[in-house]
């Protein structure tokens, strides 16, 4: 029997109030599947629902309608402790912004999520240290996260996303406020790191440029995704 898959959206709807008393579509029924090991890009304007999508992939929202399935898991009934668990567990965010925590060291940064999650020091700080090296941090572990260029703070927030071993990782905009040369090489390292933990990785951008070399590219538009070739 095939494990199950470790993402699936299935009929996922969402709209908004607005102050005119109308509702603002979101999504519109999206279906959706993530593999394991596999990168997909999603690509689409500012605007398209990509983030409402990611925040609800992620358990931080509940769509009106349809199911997140992590691990053949359905969440539509889970409590919100229940998410909070199964988010903790088996997905992984890097956002725009790194949101770092400034009290503490790099290393202790990719250290925190493991140690929450009942990982001893050591092993907790051999996880992040692999980690680090591997996007080329290893010499910047001391350091606090106002010490770094906003380039090796994401590849920090890389690490920290990857640090408890997730089955999905979900990033929204992880580049856009980084230059083209930065953002170009974050998003390499995130795209080989993603592949190298065996992650099923969605990431999110508005930028087609960028999502070559990842393994499949959707487009967002209008609440709906349509499959675009592969690059």
């Amino acid at each position: 029997m095939n494990n199950p898959s470790p993402l699936v959206l299935s009929g996922l709807s969402k709209a908004y109030p607005q102050g005119n008393g109308r509702l603002l579509k979101v999504l519109r029924g999206v279906d959706f599947e993530l593999s394991p090991g596999k990168v997909t890009a999603l690509l689409g304007i500012s605007g398209t629902g990509k983030s409402t999508l990611l925040h609800i992939a992620g358990l931080l929202e509940k769509p009106d309608d349809g199911d997140v399935v992590i691990l053949g898991q359905s969440t539509r009934r889970l409590s919100d402790a229940q998410s909070t668990v199964l988010r903790r567990c088996h997905i992984g965010f890097v956002f725009q912004f790194h949101n770092l925590l400034p009290e503490f060291t790099v290393l202790e940064n990719v250290m925190l999520p493991q140690q929450i999650n009942g990982a001893s020091t050591i092993d907790a700080k051999i996880r992040a240290m692999d980690l680090l090296s591997r996007l080329l941090l290893q010499d910047h572990t001391h350091k606090m996260p106002q010490q770094l260029s906003g380039g090796q703070q994401q590849r920090v927030a890389i690490a920290r996303a990857l640090a408890n071993r997730p089955k999905v990782l979900l990033a929204d905009e992880p580049t856009g406020n980084l230059d083209p040369t930065n953002a170009m090489l974050v998003f390499q390292m995130l795209l080989a790191a993603a592949h190298e933990e065996g992650t099923a990785a969605l990431i999110a951008t508005h930028n087609d440029h960028l999502s070559s070399g990842s393994d499949r590219v959707v487009r967002m538009e209008n609440g709906m995704i349509s499959e675009v070739e592969r690059p």
